[in-house]
């Protein structure tokens, strides 16, 4: 198993490299477009106010290759979930948090945010291998 370790949203060690990551939340306007949770089974949840990518230790799946400009050219999404408050105030368990570079915003959703799309292809690739030999890899947000 491998784990890759983020301090403080802004260090990533990954695979023997540092990379530089945040998790700065995009807020809420009144032009904005609604935010929702994502449920377990990765359909939309409530709207909500996005909060931080949860801290504690998370299982990182299958990074999945895009094209879109706010996650390309790699989303890798995690199991890692947190109790939300919805604008209806509501609480329910959010899912979807993942790693991504965005080529147009540093704020996110609650993702981890990488800062070069470079270092979101590498972390992908080094992901993949590692789950191709049959390893696990971990996510330790503290």
């Amino acid at each position: 198993m491998n784990i890759i370790t983020v301090t403080g949203y802004k260090n990533m060690n990954a695979f023997g490299r540092d990379l530089r990551t945040s998790c700065i939340i995009k807020q809420r306007t009144p032009e904005m477009i609604v935010a929702y949770s994502e449920n377990a089974d990765r359909s939309r949840g409530i709207p909500y106010q996005p909060v931080q990518f949860p801290k504690g230790k998370w299982l990182i799946g299958i990074p999945e290759q895009t094209d879109d400009p706010l996650m390309a050219p790699y989303f890798i999404p995690t199991n890692a979930h947190q109790l939300i408050i919805g604008l209806d105030g509501n609480a329910r368990e959010d899912y979807g948090y993942g790693i991504h570079f965005d080529s147009e915003f540093e704020e996110t959703w609650g993702c981890l945010h990488l800062y070069s799309a470079d270092d979101a292809q590498w972390l992908a690739e080094h992901i993949k291998m590692e789950q191709t030999n049959g390893g696990a890899v971990l996510l330790n947000v503290v």
